[in-house]
């Protein structure tokens, strides 16, 4: 966010810290090491961390309530779409494409030690994931939880491109408040359509763990539930949208017997305090989740690969007949080397890229908003000041080389 744009601050880094780690234990888990987990823990370990782990649900909720939070109205200020997608451009896709590319090489690479690679992908299947459309031509991701990202850009292409649509009306075209509340209108909307959809493929029995081969219809009422949760939080409006929200998750949460939707809820109401201000105690744990936190983004397309292969290439406890157990010791092993891998992935990729996005401006001043006739004075409405009754809430850290959570 721009300088001189940020009335509010919370710090959701523990939070986006826990759930990737909890993302990368289920991948680790359910992946390479299945056979020693289920020897050890069965299918009741195995349905343990499916259901009462913070999944990917609860990252989708976090990417709705910072898209919210990026597009609020600004008195004095208009928000660019155009500008805000290179932002998001040069800070997701750009090091997104660069695990892309690093996880082709890394699926060659039997094939260039000598050994058969069926595994390994030609250019059309790698242009399609650069572009966000492998589910178009039934390629499969490119890391595994890779498609979670596919999901959010869709999301943020097809909302981002309501959003300029909706710009162009002449009412919202000189009116902030006017247009978020439409795209507020318009995504309760989008979430009821999604509910519809889950509901529909549960009943047809197609829909399993998230799969399928389009999931961002399945996906997408997490991402409106974080949506609708901002705007009554910190824009004083949208309270009976969010409660269509809350009703339409329990709903699919009921109907369909599955644990997302209630975690989804659960992460929801954790959030209410932090939006409004909340701090975290000034405990070692929280700055640990902190500090994962900021480097998320690249835990999460770091562990799909130096993780999973770390674990391939182990064959250590089998050659010498070591206990099952030891699959405990190769986990903690392969989220440390991945917490390594990202951490020299955030410095090399990441956080150029985030710094680079900051030049990018995608609020514009407006310096003849009081001089409109037609125009609102928000500066004197109580709803604009709803965005900053909260106190400001400082981030974890200070050290100006870690992006905040919000950006």
């Amino acid at each position: 966010m721009d300088a001189g744009s940020r009335p509010d601050r919370f710090d959701i880094d523990p939070l986006r810290g826990l759930v990737c780690l909890s993302l990368c234990v289920l991948h680790f888990y359910v992946g390479p090491l299945t056979e020693e987990f289920d020897a050890l823990f069965g299918e009741a370990g195995r349905n343990a961390i499916h259901r009462y782990r913070p999944g990917v649900e609860s990252f989708l909720v976090l990417a709705g309530l910072l898209l919210a939070h990026s597009m609020r109205p600004v008195p004095g200020e208009r928000v660019s779409v155009g500008a805000y997608l290179r932002r998001r451009f040069l800070r997701l896709v750009v090091p997104y494409w660069a695990a892309v590319i690093l996880a082709t090489a890394d699926r060659w690479l039997p094939a260039l030690a000598g050994s058969a690679s069926p595994q390994g992908a030609g250019w059309r299947e790698v242009t399609a994931r650069l572009f966000f459309a492998e589910e178009v031509f039934g390629y499969p991701e490119a890391g595994v939880g890779f498609w979670s990202m596919v999901v959010l850009e869709q999301f943020y292409l097809l909302w981002l491109g309501a959003f300029g649509l909706v710009l162009l009306l002449p009412g919202p075209a000189h009116d902030p408040w006017r247009a978020t509340r439409v795209m507020a209108v318009l995504t309760v909307i989008g979430g009821l359509a999604s509910t519809a959809w889950v509901c529909y493929a549960y009943r047809a029995g197609e829909i399993g763990a998230l799969d399928g081969r389009f999931k961002l219809p399945k996906s997408a009422i997490y991402l409106t539930l974080g949506m609708l949760l901002y705007w009554p939080l910190r824009g004083g409006f949208g309270r009976w949208l969010l409660a269509i929200g809350v009703i339409a998750v329990l709903g699919v949460g009921v109907y369909t017997g599955r644990s997302q939707p209630y975690k989804a809820l659960i992460l929801a109401a954790v959030l209410v305090p932090l939006v409004h201000g909340w701090h975290w105690p000034d405990l070692w744990p929280v700055r640990a989740l902190g500090f994962v936190g900021r480097r998320s983004y690249s835990l999460y397309l770091m562990h799909a690969i130096v993780g999973n292969r770390f674990l391939m290439l182990d064959a250590v406890r089998s050659r010498v007949g070591l206990s099952d157990w030891w699959a405990i010791a190769e986990l903690v092993a392969a989220l440390s080397v991945s917490l390594l891998a990202a951490m020299a992935f955030y410095r090399l990729v990441e956080l150029p890229m985030y710094r680079r996005a900051l030049r990018v401006r995608y609020r514009r001043p407006e310096p003849d908003l009081a001089a409109r006739a037609d125009y609102p004075d928000v500066a004197e409405t109580p709803r604009s000041r709803a965005w900053d009754r909260a106190p400001a809430a400082p981030l974890v850290s200070s050290r100006r080389e870690l992006p905040p959570a919000y950006e």
